[in-house]
């Protein structure tokens, strides 16, 4: 197996969204932090369809909840939130809004392989009506912080908002920390 890799789109949805969430001189100390082949990324981003090794993307979660957020690991909840309904084109969610959240996350996860590469598996299930477990399994333990399961969780939680759900909750159930898996819970009003 290969190095795990990321669509450049994920990419520069993280490096996007943190632009616009953090004051200019934080984000650009965030980026002078990190090493020198993931800062020279964010300065010249890759096409959104160009393969990215994955260590980029965990330097820049890891730098942003370190230095953009002060060790505040929940705020990228938030960045995840943001950059997922922004990667989100205008069709899809036009035709998110016509399908149920547990359709959409179950058809979501299939995508896990399109957008990454060697970075393990995703599959839901859902749990009634109004919830579903996503099951994270063998993503590369090496990448593996509080911060990006943060991340992960917002953006399951932009997902079903794209929906048109409310009071959508996302919290790990078992596993995340430094573990290469979980099963985190989405449940929905």
């Amino acid at each position: 197996m290969g190095e795990p890799e990321t669509k450049g789109s994920g990419f520069l949805a993280i490096v996007n969204t943190l632009r616009a969430m953090l004051p200019e001189e934080t984000f650009e100390r965030m980026v002078r932090a990190l090493p020198a082949d993931t800062a020279e990324l964010v300065r010249k981003p890759p096409l959104p369809v160009a393969w990215v090794v994955s260590r980029h993307f965990f330097d820049v979660v890891n730098a942003a909840a370190r230095i953009g957020f002060g060790g505040e690991e929940e705020r990228l909840l938030e960045v995840g939130r943001r950059a997922m309904q922004a990667d989100l084109k205008t069709v899809y969610r036009m035709f998110i809004k016509l399908f149920s959240p547990g359709f959409v996350i179950e058809r979501g996860t299939r995508l896990w392989q399109t957008y990454s590469r060697n970075s393990g598996t995703l599959r839901a299930a859902a749990v009634g009506d109004k919830a579903c477990d996503v099951f994270y399994e063998d993503l590369p333990k090496q990448y593996m912080t509080n911060a990006y399961w943060a991340y992960q969780r917002g953006c399951l939680k932009g997902v079903i908002e794209a929906t048109g759900m409310k009071s959508v909750q996302v919290e790990v159930r078992e596993g995340g920390g430094r573990e290469n898996r979980a099963v985190v819970r989405i449940s929905w009003g």
